[in-house]
């Protein structure tokens, strides 16, 4: 409990139920703090505050910042409180001197008050303190300026109401003019002298006393006031390698073409992981996908397997994934579980949380990425006329090897700004110290895989409408086994591992019956891609034949660029063009289908005879009107289409 009185000040820091928080903020009686970690901000009235305070809820972090009044003008101004609140929680109404004196009166006995006040003080202040929103401190202080008010009551809820409606509210572009001008109107139609109008400067100086959190809250919304009004989060600190590792997907500024047909299929995503003690990079994967499970799945694969060809990487103690991926259930999440891998994802649109990533991102980015012939810029303005994809000449192969090469032979061997080493001789430096643990390439290659229980049917297995085959999977069928365990990898459907059901710890390697289509090719790719296939008609799926799933999969390059155009408005999005071979195969389909169109009965122009004409008697009529259909039916003109 506090018996002295906190006057809140800008900048104090407090802890409330054991969280630290800072006052950014005081207007009107409102006070605005915020987190000191997460920078979230409230709102509370200073004389909630108070009573905290008062209350021994709220403690200053630095009592040597904290103001408090001196014991005479505390006791004054409790005093002041006790009277105004009395009135306030008693009276019906406020300003009435014969009821305000008989609070007076009770009041002044129970506390021993000697010179109690008279009614007409107690009412002066019980005015002042509602007229600045309840602000016990107002009444502490000799106002500057007009004693009075400058407008009447009716224009000061014009004023009011003007900056919330006209001002706060719209989220277009509203300024102080549109306020006045709505000021003015309202006083028109309610016959109030336009004299009386404030002046725009007066609206000006009520607009600037705004707290810019609400402006901007009400203008730009809670995500932005939120973003805009929170300072850089702390530097987290990691204690040794692999302690902890952030992963995330980033959006290239480069447009590649496909290996096989040269045509433009897009711009890629990469997935990265960065050892945030070294700075060194312990795993990557690229692909024409955004991120999902598969590819946070592959850059983890690719970060056991990296020390196996004398590059950084490891068991983690700690995963920073994308907080967009949904892991619930997932192979990532199960082999993390069994490794003793925590997985934090990261707070959306929070990118302290991943503050390593975000910056090694903007890096490759400006020193390798948009020195590629394709490169898509930064912005519409850098690009200027630039053409994008008449310049592409990197397939997603070449990007690939210039990414891997770039973080190995220049990444990792510059100093770093922060650390002020290199990554990879900080990284062999600590390794000596304390080495992450590794896995063997056998027990990565197991463990990071899907187990599913498949039949045998003719020496093969099938998964997700693939068919796998092994003679061994014959032989099991001939000794009476029909069901197996299938081992599958969702970053490549190409093989799959059968468990031998007489040895748990053999497994026989089994190849798809497609190899073409399913050589590095993701769980993910290939559920999109049979989605696609389909929503296609059956007439497409007949004349493309083998081509359907090509056919199926740039369907799907174009769809992924169109949905990052949508969701991303700044983003360039890129026209992708079906090759040439395809469009030659949809053109003779929709050719066909046109021919079968214009052949139906139904779309001949025979006749334009009513039912009633057809059955007349008069033969000759009929006769004449069928001649003159016939010859009006061979002067017809037919469209190209």
């Amino acid at each position: 409990m506090n018996t002295e009185l906190l006057v809140p000040k800008i900048g104090l820091r407090f802890s409330l139920n054991g969280s630290l928080f800072e006052i950014v903020f005081i207007h009107n009686g409102t006070l605005r703090y915020s987190s000191i970690l997460g920078g979230k901000n409230f709102i509370i009235s200073v004389e909630k505050f108070c009573e905290k305070y008062n209350l021994g809820e709220i403690e200053v972090a630095d009592s040597s910042a904290k103001e408090i009044l001196p014991k005479e003008k505390t006791d004054n101004l409790m005093r002041k409180q006790e009277y105004i609140k009395s009135v306030l929680y008693k009276n019906n109404h406020l300003y009435s001197k014969k009821e305000v004196y008989k609070v007076i009166t009770e009041l002044s006995k129970r506390i021993n008050d000697p010179t109690p006040p008279s009614p007409r003080t107690v009412m002066r202040w019980t005015k002042l303190y509602l007229d600045n929103d309840k602000y016990l401190f107002s009444l502490n202080k000799l106002r500057p300026g007009n004693k009075y008010m400058r407008f009447t009551p009716i224009v000061e809820s014009l004023i009011v109401s003007g900056i919330k409606e006209v001002f706060l509210d719209p989220k277009e572009n509203r300024n102080s003019t549109d306020v006045i001008a709505y000021i003015r109107a309202k006083m028109l139609e309610q016959d109030i002298s336009v004299h009386l109008c404030p002046s725009l400067r007066t609206i000006q100086r009520r607009i600037q006393q705004l707290d810019p959190y609400i402006v901007t809250k009400a203008k730009k919304g809670t995500r932005i006031a939120n973003k805009t009004f929170k300072a850089a989060g702390h530097k987290k600190n990691s204690p040794f390698l692999m302690a902890a590792v952030e992963i995330d997907t980033h959006y290239l500024d480069i447009v590649v073409i496909d290996s096989e047909y040269k045509e433009v299929i897009g711009r890629p995503f990469l997935s990265c992981a960065i050892d945030t003690y070294s700075r060194c990079i312990v795993g990557f994967y690229l692909s024409m996908f955004p991120v999902n499970t598969s590819s946070t799945l592959a850059v983890f694969r690719d970060m056991l397997e990296r020390p196996h060809t004398g590059l950084p990487g490891g068991v983690p103690s700690l995963i920073i994934p994308d907080n967009g991926v949904e892991f619930k259930n997932s192979t990532f999440s199960r082999v993390c579980n069994e490794l003793g891998i925590t997985i934090q994802p990261a707070q959306n649109r929070t990118p302290d949380d991943k503050a390593k990533i975000e910056r090694f991102f903007g890096t490759i980015t400006n020193n390798l990425i948009q020195k590629i012939r394709g490169t898509t810029f930064s912005n519409p303005t850098k690009r200027g006329d630039y053409d994008s994809k008449k310049n592409a000449r990197a397939t997603l192969e070449n990007i690939e090897s210039y990414i891997d090469e770039w973080i190995n032979e220049i990444y990792h061997k510059s100093i770093h700004s922060e650390t002020g080493r290199a990554p990879i001789l900080l990284w062999q430096d600590s390794i000596k110290i304390s080495p992450p643990h590794l896995l063997s390439l056998y027990y990565i290659n197991i463990i990071t895989r899907k187990a599913v229980t498949r039949n045998i049917n003719h020496g093969q297995v099938k998964f997700s409408s693939l068919t796998y085959k092994s003679h061994v999977l014959a032989t099991f069928k001939a000794q009476g086994i029909s069901t197996v365990t299938v081992m599958i990898d969702e970053t490549n459907l190409e093989t799959v591992y059968i468990q031998d059901p007489f040895d748990k710890n053999n497994y026989i390697l089994a190849d798809s019956t497609d190899l073409i289509y399913t050589k590095n090719l993701t769980l993910h790719e290939h559920k999109l891609i049979q989605e696609e296939k389909k929503e296609m008609s059956n007439t497409d799926r007949e004349k493309l034949g083998i081509f359907a799933v090509d056919y199926a999969r740039w369907r799907l390059y174009a769809r992924i660029q169109s949905d990052m155009k949508l969701n991303k408005r700044k983003g360039n999005q890129v026209q992708i063009q079906i090759p040439l071979h395809l469009r030659e195969r949809l053109e003779t389909v929709q050719f066909s289908n046109c021919d079968t169109e214009m052949k139906t009965v139904d779309n001949l122009p025979i006749s334009s005879i009513t039912p009633q004409e057809r059955v007349q008697p008069n033969c000759e009529n009929n006769i004449q009107r069928s001649t003159e259909t016939s010859s009006a039916f061979t002067t017809l003109e037919f469209d190209d289409e």
